[in-house]
């Protein structure tokens, strides 16, 4: 059984902005059920370049290959949707993914909710949503 690591708002605000892009770029995407997907960003953050839906066997190397490369992403797993979801994403500054979600982040989207310590943003993370 996955455990959920999500602990800021602000991640679940990337979370939510991926799915809402992909719902853009994909005629009938439904976020409600299970997929995987990259969104490839060029250097300006807007809108990804296109999307890639991964197969299950090249999900590990694929996300390797985007990592070693520098590329800016977002990848998401929703294996087991309204559930569990496994997001990352790579080389976003904090102000290119403000943009994206459309609007700034605030300092309460950094406290910790469970344990109500301060983070801050980083530009490349994992985490699994839950």
């Amino acid at each position: 059984m996955p455990k959920a690591e999500a602990s800021y708002i602000y991640q679940f605000k990337i979370c939510e902005t991926a799915n809402k892009i992909a719902a853009d770029l994909v005629h009938n995407f439904d976020p409600n059920e299970a997929n995987r997907f990259v969104l490839i960003f060029n250097n300006n953050y807007q809108k990804p370049e296109f999307l890639q839906l991964i197969d299950k066997i090249d999900y590990f190397k694929t996300i390797e290959d985007f990592q070693g490369s520098e590329q800016s992403f977002i990848f998401i797993d929703n294996f087991d949707p309204n559930m569990y979801t496994y997001v990352v994403w790579n080389n976003i500054p904090q102000k290119q993914m403000e943009n994206l979600i459309e609007e700034p982040f605030t300092e309460k989207d950094f406290v910790n909710f469970r344990t109500k310590e301060v983070g801050c943003y980083k530009d490349r993370a994992s985490v699994m949503m839950g």
